[in-house]
C-alpha cells in the first residue's frame, strides 16, 4: 500500500516533545515475546512544510513573487489562461528534505488526452538557480534526458515512443549567425554542456546536446511526462535530490551557488499551441502539424523554448534541503560499527547528533552481509555490531566456530523496523497503490522461474536444444501468472523483466524473506520441483544438485531447506549470442543487479530494469540497457523488488500486501481458497505487531520470526537489528566501551522518537518497546561497567577490512555462462559518496557514460566472489559528512 509507512497525526492529538528522556533501568526479565504498541504519532516537518500554488495567483508573498504574471495571459488570445485558470499544485513537503519523494498532487485541469502524448498533463523538474524569474533560470534545470540528442542511446526510443516532442531543452541561438544550440545545462560547479556530433556511421552525423556529462535517465529525476485521471488530477511522487545524489544541483550543499534552497518547476500543458503571437510558428514549426496561436492541438515543443509560451505557465516551489554534508566535529573519536542495511536510515538520522556534545563520536557504518558481520565481530575485526541473528555455530562461517568459547558476546536490541516487496503499477492514466503476494509467487519470481527473466536477442530466446523449460508454456510475466490474477491483481506489464534484486552481497534481512518463503507449504513444495495448480514449475537450474531434475547441476545448496542463504542468485545458465558481436550476455548481465537494497529501491521508483537489448549504435562492439520506463510508454508498466520498509518511506513506494504463511497446502484453482489466505500490509501498526510475535532468545535477547503462531493482522517481515559486542575483545578499550554505551544510550531514547528531523526515527521503523529499551540500556550500563579484557589480541586478519574503497569496475573478457553464486553472504565493494552516511550504491552515482561495456559485470556471478569470500564490504560509511 502507498501510505503503509508514514504515520499520521489528528487535529487533536497534542504534539509531542521533540527529545525523550529516559532514566537508566534495569535488564528486564528474559520474555518469549515483546509487548509493542503501534508507534506514537509525532508532528513532522512535512505537515509543517506543505505548499500549495495556485496558477491564477493569490498566493501568499513569500510564493507569489516567484511566479510568473499569470494574470497577463487572461485576455492574450492565447487559450491559456483559460487552459490554466483553475490549476493548483500542491507538495506534501517542501523543508528539512535530503534524497527523498514528495508527492505533488494536481487538479484543476482535464483529464489527459492521450497517453502517449496529446494535451492535459504536466512536466516537473529540480532547478538550483537563485532567482525563478532570471532569464538564465531555466539553464540550471535538470530536464532533457530523454531527449533523443541527450547522448544516452536508448532515451529515443522511449521519446519516440511516447509520441511527443515536448522532452528536450528547446534550443537557442547558436554561436554562428543563423545556427541554433540546445538551451545549455549549468552545473552548480560551473561546468555548461557542449554540443557535439558524432558520425554513427560512414555520413550520417547524430547532433547530441551534451547533457550527458551531466546527467541521463537513470539519474534525472525528471518528470516529462506526468498524466493526469479523467477528473483531471494527480498525485506523482518527485524524488527531489540533495548534492549528495547529484553534486551537479548542489542543494544543500552549504558551500555551492544553491546552498540550501533549490526549486521544483512545473510546466503545466494544456490544450493550446505554444505559439507566442498570432502569425508565427517558431514554436511548433517542427511539428508535423504546427499549430497556430490560440488554436487547439498536441503539446509538441520543449517545456523550456524561448520560442514558445509553455514556460511562461510554469508554477515554482521553494525546497529547502538539510546540509546534505553536516559535518561532525573534526576531533570527535571514529568508531566503527558493522550491520546490516536495514539500519542505514536510522543511522544516518541519529549520526549528526550523536557526534555533538560532551559525548561527541563519530559512528561509521558499514553494512555487509550478515555472516560476515558475525565473523568480523568474532575475529576482532570489529567490536560493534548490528545484527538479526546471534552468533552461534549456524550463523558464523566454519573456520571461525572454535573462537565462540571464548567469546563474551552480549546483545541489546536497537533497530524495529521490517523488510518488504516495493512496487510501482500503473497505465497510462491509472495507478495501483495495492497487490497481493503468495510465498510461492515470490518463489517463482526470485528463481527466474518467468519467461523475462532469461537473456534474449529481441523476442528469441536461446536455441539451446537441452533448455527445454524457457519454452514449456512458463508466464512471460509475474503478471501473466494465473496465481497473480487469481489474487484480483492489475493485468499490467509489458513483455519485460519486471524484477530487480540486489547482490552479490546479501543480507539477514534477505535471509529473513526466504525463511519466509520456504516457511509456506505451497512456496516449499515448489521450490522442491513440485508443480503449481496450473502446470507451472520452477526454473530447473534453481533445484540442488541431489534433484535428478536439475539442469546442468542446479545449485550446491537446497533453497527449500538452506537457513544459510541470505543472497538472491542468478542461476539460470542461459546465453545469448547478439549478432554481429564477439560478446555475449548471460542470466548475470542480462538484468544487472542493484549494488545494494538502497539501489533496489531507487531503481523500481524510476522504472529502471537496466536490462540489455541492444548495441551502441555510436559504438557497435558496446551493449547498452534499456532506458528507465516512462509511465503510458507502450501500455502498463509493473516492477517490483525486495526493498526495506525504511526506503520505501522514503521514496514513497507501494509495497505488497503479504500472504501469511500455511503449514499445509491451500492454494489451488478453487475460488473458496481465497478465504483460507490472509494477506497483511506493512502499515506502521502491522509491523508493530510483527516485532510484537518476533520470539525473543533468552540466552542472548535476539528475537527471530515464527512464521507458524502471527496473528492474522502481524506483518511477517518484521524484524529487530540487536547490537552485538565481544566483551573479551581487546580491541574493546575503556574509550571504545564508552562511545558505544553512549549510541545506544541515544539508541534507547532521543532516537526512538518518530519523526522526519535529523536525530528522530524515520519512517518506516517502529520504537522500541519498554522492555527493549531497558535491555538496551543495561548493556549501555554492561560496557562501562565491565573492565577491559587482557586477553592476548587475536591475529590479524590476511588482508586489512577495506573502510573506504572507490567505485569498483570489474572488466572481463568472456561472461561467466554458469556460475551461480554462492549461498554464503559474501560482499562486494561499492560507489562511495564521499563520507556521507547514507547508502550509496552505482544507482546513485553519476555515470558520465550512458553506453558502459556490461559483459565485465558478469565476472561477479563467479570469480570475484569465490576468491575473496567475507573479505570484500559493501561498505556504505557514516562518517565525518552526512548525505542528505
Amino acid at each position: 500500500m502507498k501510505t503503509s509507512l508514514t504515520r499520521s497525526r489528528s487535529a487533536a492529538e497534542p504534539r509531542p516533545p521533540r527529545r525523550l528522556a529516559v532514566a537508566a533501568l534495569a535488564l528486564a526479565a528474559a520474555v518469549s515475546t515483546l509487548t509493542l504498541s503501534a508507534p506514537v504519532a509525532t508532528a513532522e516537518a512535512a505537515e509543517e512544510s506543505a505548499i500549495t500554488v495556485k496558477w491564477a495567483g493569490g498566493n501568499a508573498n513569500e510564493l507569489q513573487q516567484y511566479q510568473p504574471d499569470h494574470a497577463a495571459l487572461k485576455d492574450n488570445g492565447s487559450g491559456h489562461y483559460d487552459d490554466f485558470k483553475d490549476l493548483q499544485i500542491s507538495v506534501s513537503k517542501t523543508t528539512e528534505l535530503r534524497t527523498e519523494a514528495v508527492e505533488v498532487t494536481v487538479s484543476g485541469l482535464d483529464g489527459t488526452s492521450n497517453p502517449g502524448g496529446g494535451g492535459d498533463f504536466v512536466q516537473m523538474f529540480q532547478c538550483w538557480g537563485a532567482d525563478p524569474l532570471a532569464v538564465d533560470f531555466k539553464e540550471t534545470c535538470q530536464f532533457g534526458s530523454w531527449d533523443s540528442a541527450s547522448g544516452f542511446p536508448k532515451a529515443q526510443a522511449s521519446v519516440e515512443a511516447a509520441g511527443t516532442l515536448a522532452f528536450d531543452r528547446g534550443t537557442v541561438p547558436g554561436s554562428i549567425p543563423g545556427t541554433t544550440a540546445p538551451v545549455p545545462f549549468r552545473s552548480v560547479t560551473g561546468s555548461v554542456s557542449e554540443p557535439y556530433n558524432v558520425e554513427t556511421s560512414p555520413g550520417i552525423v547524430e547532433k547530441q546536446n551534451g547533457i550527458s556529462a551531466f546527467y541521463t535517465p537513470s539519474i534525472s529525476n525528471e518528470i516529462p511526462h506526468g498524466y493526469l485521471n479523467a477528473s483531471g488530477s494527480t498525485t506523482i511522487p518527485f524524488e527531489v535530490q540533495s548534492a549528495a545524489a547529484q553534486p551537479h544541483l548542489g542543494c544543500g550543499d552549504r558551500s555551492s551557488q544553491a546552498g540550501a534552497r533549490c526549486w521544483l518547476v512545473v510546466v503545466p500543458r494544456g490544450k493550446h499551441s505554444g505559439e507566442l503571437a498570432v502569425g508565427t510558428s517558431d514554436c511548433t514549426k517542427l511539428a508535423t502539424h504546427p499549430i497556430p496561436f490560440g488554436k487547439k492541438g498536441g503539446q509538441s515543443a520543449s517545456p523550456m523554448s524561448p520560442s514558445c509560451s509553455f514556460w511562461q505557465d510554469r508554477l515554482v516551489v521553494p525546497l529547502d534541503f538539510s546540509d546534505a554534508y553536516a559535518s561532525c566535529p573534526v576531533a570527535a573519536a571514529e568508531r566503527r560499527i558493522i550491520g546490516s542495511e536495514l539500519a542505514v536510515d536510522a543511522i544516518s538520522s541519529w549520526q549528526s547528533t550523536l557526534c555533538t556534545g560532551g559525548n561527541a563520536a563519530t559512528f561509521n557504518l558499514t553494512t555487509s552481509a550478515g555472516r560476515v558481520v558475525r565473523d568480523q565481530l568474532l575475529t576482532g575485526q570489529a567490536s560493534f555490531a548490528l545484527t538479526n541473528k546471534p552468533l552461534t555455530s549456524a550463523t558464523v562461517n566454519v573456520e571461525n566456530v572454535e573462537l565462540l568459547a571464548d567469546a563474551d558476546l552480549r546483545y541489546a536490541p536497537v533497530i524495529n523496523t521490517g523488510f518488504s516487496i516495493g512496487f510501482i503499477a500503473d497505465t497510462g492514466t491509472v495507478k495501483y497503490d495495492e497487490i497481493k503476494l503468495t510465498p510461492r509467487l515470490l518463489a517463482k519470481t526470485l528463481t527466474q522461474s518467468y519467461k523475462t527473466q532469461l537473456p534474449r536477442f529481441s523476442l528469441s530466446y536461446s536455441p539451446d536444444p537441452e533448455a527445454t523449460y524457457i519454452n514449456d508454456g512458463r508466464p512471460l510475466t509475474i503478471a501473466g501468472d494465473p496465481e497473480w490474477i487469481k489474487l484480483g491483481n492489475p493485468a499490467l506489464g509489458k513483455n519485460e523483466p519486471f524484477l530487480v534484486t540486489s547482490g552479490p552481497a546479501g543480507d539477514d534481512a534477505i535471509g529473513a524473506l526466504w525463511s519466509y518463503i520456504r516457511s509456506d507449504a505451497d512456496a516449499r513444495a515448489f521450490l522442491q520441483g513440485e508443480a503449481d495448480p496450473w502446470g507451472m514449475t520452477i526454473n530447473p537450474n534453481y533445484l540442488p544438485t541431489t534433484n535428478a531434475k536439475a539442469f546442468r547441476g542446479g545449485l550446491p545448496y537446497d533453497l527449500a531447506s538452506d537457513e544459510s542463504v541470505d543472497m538472491f542468485p542468478l542461476a539460470d545458465q542461459t546465453v545469448i549470442d547478439f549478432p554481429g558481436l564477439t560478446a555475449d550476455v548471460d542470466s548475470v548481465a542480462w538484468v544487472p543487479q542493484a549494488s545494494s537494497l538502497s539501489g533496489t529501491a531507487t531503481r523500481i521508483f524510476r522504472a529502471d530494469m537496466q536490462f540489455v537489448d541492444t548495441h551502441d549504435p555510436m559504438n557497435t562492439a558496446v551493449f547498452v540497457r534499456a532506458a528507465p520506463t516512462l509511465r503510458g510508454v507502450g501500455g502498463s508498466r509493473i516492477v517490483l523488488g525486495p526493498i526495506t520498509t525504511g526506503d520505501a518511506a522514503r521514496l514513497s513506494l507501494s509495497t505488497a500486501s503479504l500472504q501469511l504463511p500455511s503449514a499445509s497446502p491451500v492454494f489451488d484453482t478453487r475460488t473458496p481458497f481465497l478465504e483460507e489466505l490472509h494477506f497483511v500490509s506493512a502499515t506502521p501498526e502491522a509491523l508493530a505487531k510483527g516485532v510484537e510475535a518476533l520470539t525473543v532468545d533468552p540466552a542472548t535477547g535476539t528475537a527471530q520470526m515464527d512464521f507458524g503462531g502471527l496473528a492474522t493482522d502481524a506483518y511477517p517481515l518484521a524484524m529487530t537489528l540487536s547490537a552485538a559486542v565481544n566483551l573479551n575483545a581487546l580491541e574493546l578499550d575503556a574509550a571504545a566501551r564508552a562511545d558505544y554505551s553512549h549510541f545506544l544510550r541515544y539508541a534507547a531514547a532521543g532516537g526512538q522518537v518518530p519523526g522526519d528531523l535529523r536525530g528522530q526515527l524515520p519512517d518506516g521503523f517502529v520504537p522500541l518497546s519498554s522492555s527493549q529499551k531497558a535491555a538496551t540500556l543495561s548493556l549501555a550500563d554492561t560496557l562501562v561497567a565491565a573492565p577491559t579484557s587482557d586477553l592476548v589480541p587475536a591475529s590479524p586478519p590476511a588482508v586489512q577490512v577495506t573502510t573506504h574503497v572507490a567505485p569498483v569496475t570489474v572488466v572481463a573478457n568472456t561472461p561467466n555462462r554458469a556460475n551461480p553464486v554462492a549461498a554464503s553472504g559474501t560482499t562486494t565493494p561499492t560507489a562511495l559518496a564521499a563520507g556521507g552516511p547514507t547508502v550509496s550504491s552505482a544507482e546513485d552515482t553519476l555515470d558520465a557514460s550512458p553506453t558502459a561495456s556490461i559483459v565485465g559485470s558478469s565476472a561477479l556471478g563467479g570469480s570475484l566472489i569465490a576468491g575473496v569470500a567475507g573479505l570484500l564490504c559493501s561498505v556504505f560509511l557514516l562518517r565525518r559528512r552526512s548525505l542528505g
